[in-house]
């Protein structure tokens, strides 16, 4: 566990619980550190309950309808209509772009350092956990709404909201 890290995580996300408003970095830094992980485990499930896409449907399903439909590239005869959403720098939590070879921009998590806990939902980073429980999030409501969430064809970055027509 990196001390110094997990209090500084701490201190971001107390605002979670406001029993641990008053407390602040030289209180954190007096208590043992399994008090301390389990007070960030405890604001993480927090936050992840917390955690929510910011998509309005109802604005997308009408654009949807408003769209004109195409041919899927991937999947030739069928025809589907899209809607650009925002990009990952936008929508994510993290706001970053990467892949699970390529992740040298994300910050490691601050109790296993990397090598995965619960925190960081054994993926070393917990900016990438964020990011799957959001798309797992953003996955369903489109699904809610006969929908799929994509990557763009052309630029990974952007993220649509599909429906086939």
């Amino acid at each position: 566990m990196n001390r110094e890290r997990t209090i500084k995580a701490i201190l971001k996300l107390k605002h979670l619980n406001p029993k641990l408003d008053k407390l602040d970095e030289d209180d954190l830094k007096n208590l043992p550190n399994e008090q301390l992980k389990n007070m960030l485990l405890e604001l993480g499930k927090k936050e992840e309950e917390n955690l929510e896409t910011g998509i309005d449907w109802d604005h997308v399903m009408k654009k949807l309808e408003e769209a004109e439909p195409y041919e899927d590239v991937s999947n030739p005869g069928i025809k589907v209509k899209s809607v650009f959403l925002g990009t990952v720098f936008s929508l994510l939590p993290s706001g970053k772009y990467y892949t699970f070879w390529a992740c040298s921009n994300l910050e490691s998590c601050p109790l296993c350092e990397g090598e995965g806990c619960e925190f960081c939902g054994n993926l070393g980073s917990r900016e990438a956990y964020l990011d799957q429980i959001f798309w797992e999030k953003l996955e369903a409501e489109a699904e809610e709404h006969n929908c799929t969430v994509t990557n763009s064809d052309f630029d990974p970055c952007d993220i649509l909201v599909e429906m086939i027509v």
